[in-house]
């Protein structure tokens, strides 16, 4: 099964890949991280440690100057896979609506991953206004 790990660029996706495979981001053989575009330049296939019929694909981010969303979906085969995993941020911006659209369009299999909610929530709490209360706040 080929599993597309795809979404915009430094929200997690190759740090989640050596998560799953057991493994350091400095680890040999892990898949490189970092929020610039250029550290993942291409798609990058990794086996899962355990499961030898799961390959996980590292694609790019996806609306970057190197992966323009014109040419993204031919340039990193995005209709070839056999399932998504979609990661996004903060808010879910154009480019990710685009690429759910795209995924969606398969009829295939995917899951949405919102990733660094802890930063958001530490910054909620962080507000000196707090106009808005947080779930777990409304019920104390």
């Amino acid at each position: 099964m080929k599993i597309a790990v795809v979404g915009n660029s430094g929200t997690g996706k190759s740090s989640f890949i050596n998560t799953l495979r057991g493994i350091t981001n400095e680890d040999p053989g892990a898949a490189r991280t970092g929020v610039v575009e250029y550290e993942n330049s291409r798609p990058e296939c990794y086996a899962h440690p355990n499961l030898s019929d799961i390959i996980f694909w590292d694609l790019p981010g996806v609306g970057t100057p190197t992966w323009p969303r014109i040419s993204y979906a031919d340039a990193v085969n995005l209709y070839r896979y056999d399932f998504y995993l979609i990661f996004f941020n903060q808010r879910f911006r154009e480019e990710d609506i685009w690429l759910l659209k795209e995924i969606q369009s398969t009829g295939k299999i995917y899951y949405l991953i919102r990733t660094r909610v802890d930063v958001d929530v530490a910054w909620l709490e962080a507000l000196p206004c707090k106009r808005h209360s947080l779930p777990w706040q409304r019920y104390n």
